[in-house]
């Protein structure tokens, strides 16, 4: 969760898949703080704890609206556009 003067501006939700690797299960940022790079911290304090857990890969489930969001990875989505390989 990621807060600003106390008002919550978005939260991630992981999840550990039978892989071993993480899912990321839910990403929801305030579309008052849309376009504030606040997605983009989520996500890496999600990609810490996985390579925490020893996870190889984060897993994406996102809906149509949410692919130009993930997109600013595009190059860590290998083999599939579904999959953001932990460095």
């Amino acid at each position: 969760m990621l807060e600003d003067e106390g008002t919550v501006q978005g939260f991630a939700a992981i999840l550990p898949r039978e892989d071993r690797d993480t899912e990321l299960d839910g990403l929801f940022i305030e579309p008052s703080a849309w376009r504030r790079g606040i997605g983009q911290l989520l996500v890496e304090h999600c990609k810490k704890i996985a390579r925490a857990s020893e996870s190889v890969a984060l897993h994406v489930t996102a809906n149509p609206h949410a692919e130009q969001f993930f997109a600013f990875e595009v190059k860590l989505f290998l083999p599939s556009p579904n999959k953001l390989l932990i460095p």
